[in-house]
């Protein structure tokens, strides 16, 4: 995740920077807020997995039962195609206003 953060800001500031657009400062207060939410998105994507595979290793140990482990499985699906979906949408957002 560090890395995306570092990639995506070394992107911007460079675009900025090589002139793009009038005024590196208007870049920069026009994109920050896009890939910021980006950023933030792509973390909540990160913690919800990493949430369920806890639950996928509590599962295979035997801890849940397939039964339990389902509609936790179709939630956690639904909640990850809606931020998927949001975080495409940023990206093309980010893309056609010139900050990626």
């Amino acid at each position: 995740m560090r890395l995306l953060t570092l990639g995506i800001l070394s992107l911007m500031v460079g675009c900025a920077h090589r002139g793009y657009h009038k005024s590196s400062k208007e870049h920069v207060k026009r994109c920050t807020p896009v890939l910021k939410e980006i950023l933030d998105v792509q973390r909540e994507r990160d913690r919800i997995n990493k949430k369920m595979e806890r639950v996928v290793r509590r599962m295979k140990r035997g801890d849940i039962s397939l039964s339990d482990f389902n509609p936790i499985f179709s939630e956690w699906k639904h909640i990850q195609d809606t931020l998927s979906e949001n975080v495409i949408a940023l990206y093309e957002d980010a893309e056609r206003n010139g900050c990626l």
